[in-house]
């Protein structure tokens, strides 16, 4: 009577600790399983054992908690049982049929169970117990000679657990056996459910770091290419603003820089300038109008730019007189420089005839600022004009030939 009154209350703490159990199980797969996780259903489905179970003790009396319980908790396990073997099987079978023949065995193999603790419990006849277990190994038998592998862990799992209410009612030595391989069972439920899970939020997060990754590349992309675009802005609107519009040589102010720049180099090296004009400028205008001047303007400024060296300055002073800065160049060579040009606009027949009277300055022969420098060609390229157009001077070398 006492050993029958100790395992009544062995059972019942037992119970209650699988009820906490399908609470913790339940509460894990809402809260924290991913909702692409194959065990979220199953997980979710413990609340029917629980509210089922607390139902079941609290209604029941006397040596009716113990059994209401069990059979309570049969009827939930079917449940969870159910929904892990279409879980599982149809997210690893696309076929049907697999799901539904999965399904019927199930439903069978739980009714056995449950028949087993009712005939226990009325007939006293353990042998019962032992059909849940056999229906489950050929259950797997089953299954491994259709697939040729082992089961899914995670239906047999959900099998093992449902199927062990029934060997509760063990008694002497073999009450030990239940208890422990039903709580394996649930234990083993919840690492899959686990595992499951932590790969999931894994995986989730690898995809969330890739397309972070993704987007830092884009966006480091996207800013080097606005960057790119600032600095081609930045630079046309230099170009735009130390460029000559219409002949595309380098305005006033920036050819002066350009000369002051050499005028403070730390070399200090010889260069030379070019000044040059359009010989009767004036009257090409007033006899073909300003759009042929124009053009006589910009032919001139294609000429000088496909004869001058990689590094020399070209740039439109005032008018129609340009300058042509010839860095680290003596006197000798800028005067042959000088004349290719010359003869370059004089043969070019690509529009109105058109010649230029130029003048040189050469530093420091002729002066060390930029002003000095300028009005020494300027005065050239008027000797020039006095000579009769259409040649090359040089003030100090024509005095000393003198």
């Amino acid at each position: 009577m006492v050993f029958m009154e100790g395992l009544d209350l062995i059972t019942r703490l037992y119970g209650l600790a699988l009820v906490c159990m399908s609470l913790l199980i339940w509460s894990y797969a809402v809260l924290v399983v991913p909702a692409t996780c194959q065990w979220k259903k199953p997980g979710v489905g413990f609340v029917v054992p629980f509210v089922i179970g607390v139902l079941a003790v609290a209604m029941g009396k006397g040596t009716d908690i113990t059994s209401s319980y069990i059979f309570a908790e049969v009827a939930g396990m079917l449940v969870v049982a159910g929904l892990a073997a279409l879980g599982t099987r149809l997210m690893y079978s696309p076929e049907l049929v697999a799901a539904v023949l999965g399904s019927a065995g199930l439903f069978s193999w739980v009714w056995f169970s449950m028949s087993s603790v009712r005939r226990f419990l009325i007939y006293q006849n353990p042998h019962f117990l032992w059909l849940p277990f056999g229906w489950l190994l050929l259950l797997a038998a089953i299954q491994l000679a259709r697939t040729r592998k082992w089961p899914d862990w995670g239906t047999p799992t959900v099998i093992l657990a449902a199927s062990y209410p029934g060997w509760l009612f063990l008694s002497g030595n073999r009450l030990f056996l239940p208890i422990f391989l039903k709580t394996l069972g649930l234990v083993w439920l919840f690492a899959c459910m686990y595992r499951e899970a932590v790969r999931v939020s894994q995986a989730e997060l690898q995809q969330a770091r890739t397309v972070l990754e993704d987007f830092e590349r884009a966006v480091g992309r996207e800013v080097k290419l606005r960057m790119l675009e600032l600095e081609r802005a930045k630079q046309r609107l230099a170009d735009k603003a130390s460029t000559d519009a219409l002949t595309g040589a380098l305005n006033k102010k920036a050819l002066l820089q350009e000369i002051d720049s050499l005028l403070v180099a730390r070399d200090r090296d010889v260069f030379c300038l070019l000044m040059f004009d359009i010989d009767e400028f004036k009257q090409l205008n007033d006899k073909l109008g300003h759009v042929a001047g124009d053009m006589a303007l910009k032919r001139l400024s294609r000429i000088v730019k496909s004869s001058i060296r990689e590094g020399d300055i070209f740039g439109r002073y005032g008018g129609d007189e340009f300058i042509v800065v010839l860095p680290h160049t003596p006197l000798s060579d800028a005067r042959l420089i000088a004349e290719r040009i010359r003869q370059r606009v004089e043969n070019d027949k690509t529009g109105p005839p058109i010649t230029l009277s130029m003048g040189l300055a050469a530093y420091p022969l002729d002066g060390e600022t930029g002003v000095a420098l300028v009005k020494a060609a300027d005065d050239g390229l008027y000797l020039s004009k006095s000579k009769g157009r259409n040649r090359v001077s040089h003030v100090r070398t024509e005095q000393n030939e003198q």
